[in-house]
């Protein structure tokens, strides 16, 4: 696999730089710790840099519950507290968020496992998209029968990390499984070229 994986046809369809390499469970690596704790790292950007903590909520590896206990305990002011949040702006549940003030968000995606785009691709580009754009994510509307047709979705949200509440309108295509791939590859190619 390696001498495939390093072969420059497939590291230049794969836009990589660097050399692949197989991954072993860290057997012989060496990790030493350098500090006990992020979190004064974390508080200390707060309102400065925006962060997203996400996590599937089916990870065996890094369980929610602990992400969000250890989000929890950084001790920013909740503004939104366990939130559903649509990959439609309907009905399709994405997962649940807790935003906090400084521009901290917390997100789960429901049914996801640790490698979160490779199980629900449609939803890491719908919650990516709403997060880089600085936006509400796509929200639960319980009186939504069906999602807007593809060319007329829009639905209003309001930014949260800011002290004055202000009014967006956004448009969000409605994706597929089938097409999720390519618009967040899309998406990452955006934004390696700026």
């Amino acid at each position: 696999m390696s001498e495939y994986l390093n072969i420059s046809a497939v590291k230049d369809a794969l836009h990589v730089t660097g050399m692949f390499f197989i991954t072993d469970d860290a057997a012989g690596f060496d990790y030493t710790m350098t500090e006990k704790t992020v979190e004064p790292f974390y508080q200390s950007i707060n309102g400065k840099l925006k962060v997203l903590v996400y996590n599937g909520d089916a990870d065996p590896r890094i369980n929610s519950f602990d992400a969000q206990n250890w989000t929890s305990h950084l001790g920013f002011p909740k503004l939104e507290d366990w939130t559903p949040w649509t990959i439609d702006g309907c009905r399709r549940m994405g997962g649940y968020v807790v935003r906090y003030d400084g521009m901290f968000d917390f997100l789960t995606i429901r049914g996801a496992g640790h490698m979160v785009p490779t199980y629900k691709p449609e939803a890491t580009f719908a919650f990516l998209k709403a997060w880089i754009d600085g936006t509400d994510y796509p929200p639960y509307v319980a009186s939504c029968n069906a999602p807007p047709p593809p060319s007329s979705s829009s639905y209003s949200n309001t930014k949260k990390h800011t002290n004055k509440a202000t009014t967006t309108t956004m448009t969000t295509p409605r994706l597929d499984d089938a097409n999720a791939n390519a618009a967040f590859s899309k998406l990452r190619n955006k934004r390696a070229e700026q």
